[in-house]
């Protein structure tokens, strides 16, 4: 009998990838698997064994890959649905292997994309593949938290409530969440590209909780727990006035933008516990997250450098202030001894630079071509 649903393809080798590739195939989607060559110590177990145990309040199982490959080539054969599952440091070299292989037809999703969208569609612009039937999309978050723990073995630790998922041009979203529903029920279209990635709490939550507990991950060996220990009353003050920037920025843009009561940004979770949760509401697993587990961490690379740069960015542009985003870049920046100002991802990479805040709404909605 032929498999129930098309096969699809999961890029990239780490947390979220492992997770989002067994949670797809134990729903019935033949997966294959590509990671990046540069990895091959970390993904060794899974491309050997060919199959990912996913342990999770929602389903758990042995799920068997199609196929788990450094050739990204082999990983695209047959498949339409192309999700791209990897930190923001990730996305450039596995941009520069993936947009020389796309065809008409080809639906991409940035997950947690961090802007990662806006960029692909970018490369895809400047290499001349404007066909309106290649998709572009990025959603707000992963659909759970999750982290390998084992050979070829995952743990979700929490579900997400919600996924938004944004494309662009915009008026593709409704369509393209929909069509994910097999392999994420609880995805929602966004208004557009930009405004999944500005619903994205992470942004603001886990550089603070980074940031001004730098000191307390250095010396935890490798044991810190964020929402445990990190979001105190004075970090959750932090990350209110910083997603109050956020907010200020994505209305003055257009963009759709997640409004929260007072009370959702009260520690230990913040708002975090508003979009993740397990199956009977309580957010509590948030606690056993680990991480970070140290500085330099992803926390403050994906997070700050390459996320909330660009809302400072984008800020500059709608003529609504970011101090305190700013002031968090260059921080980070001193943090890990380097200059995230001049390290980012920013919005000469996403095809917005020299426009003003109506040019970038027009992008939105009728794409980069």
């Amino acid at each position: 009998m032929p498999p129930p649903h098309p096969p699809i393809a999961v890029l990239g080798g780490g947390n979220g990838a492992h997770a989002l590739a067994a949670d797809a195939v134990l729903q019935g989607f033949p997966v294959r698997m590509y990671e990046d060559p540069a990895f091959e110590e970390n993904f060794r177990p899974t491309r050997e064994a060919g199959k990912i145990e996913l342990i999770a309040p929602h389903r758990s199982g042995v799920a068997s890959l199609d196929c788990a490959t450094h050739d990204m080539a082999e990983a695209l054969e047959g498949v339409s649905l192309i999700n791209i599952v990897t930190p923001t440091g990730g996305h450039p070299p596995m941009f520069d292997r993936l947009v020389p292989l796309l065809e008409p037809g080809h639906k991409v999703i940035v997950w947690a994309g961090r802007f990662g969208g806006m960029r692909l569609a970018k490369r895809i612009l400047d290499a001349g593949k404007t066909d309106p039937a290649l998709a572009v999309a990025e959603t707000n978050t992963l659909p759970y938290g999750t982290r390998l723990t084992g050979p070829a073995r995952v743990t979700v630790f929490y579900p997400a409530v919600r996924v938004f998922v944004g494309t662009i041009p915009a008026a593709q979203s409704p369509a393209l969440a929909e069509e994910i529903k097999g392999i994420c029920p609880i995805a929602l279209p966004a208004r557009d590209i930009l405004s999944a990635a500005f619903r994205n709490g992470a942004i603001v939550i886990y550089p603070a909780g980074a940031l001004f507990n730098a000191g307390r991950v250095e010396r935890s060996g490798g044991e810190f727990f964020m929402f445990r220990e990190g979001i105190t009353p004075a970090v959750a003050r932090v990350i209110r006035a910083l997603y109050g920037e956020l907010e200020a920025v994505g209305e003055t843009l257009g963009l759709d933008v997640e409004r929260y009561p007072e009370e959702a940004f009260d520690p230990p979770h913040s708002i975090e516990k508003e979009e993740f949760s397990d199956p009977s509401g309580s957010s509590a697993p948030l606690n056993d997250l680990k991480g970070p587990v140290s500085i330099p961490t992803r926390y403050l690379y994906e997070n700050l450098r390459d996320a909330l740069a660009v809302v400072a960015e984008l800020g500059r542009v709608a003529g609504a202030p970011t101090p305190g985003c700013e002031a968090m870049v260059r921080l980070g920046g001193m943090l890990t001894g380097e200059d995230f100002w001049a390290g980012r991802q920013g919005l000469e990479t996403m095809g917005l630079d020299g426009l003003d805040a109506e040019g970038i709404r027009e992008r939105l909605a009728r794409g980069l071509s």
